[in-house]
């Protein structure tokens, strides 16, 4: 079973594969990959947020 801690963990490693597509899009200038990815970070960081409480 994993804690929130891990929630929160796996989560943050996620931010950050998704922050790094996002650039590599941006260099690329992939629009839609860059957005998509923007899209799932957020989301993401939406759902952390609500874990810890914070608006």
């Amino acid at each position: 079973m994993n804690t929130v801690h891990d929630v929160l963990e796996e989560i943050e490693t996620r931010i950050k594969e998704l922050q790094s597509i996002e650039d590599e899009c941006r260099r690329k200038r992939n629009i839609s990959g860059r957005m998509n990815a923007r899209t799932k970070r957020e989301e993401l960081e939406r759902l952390k947020n609500v874990i810890l409480g914070i608006e």
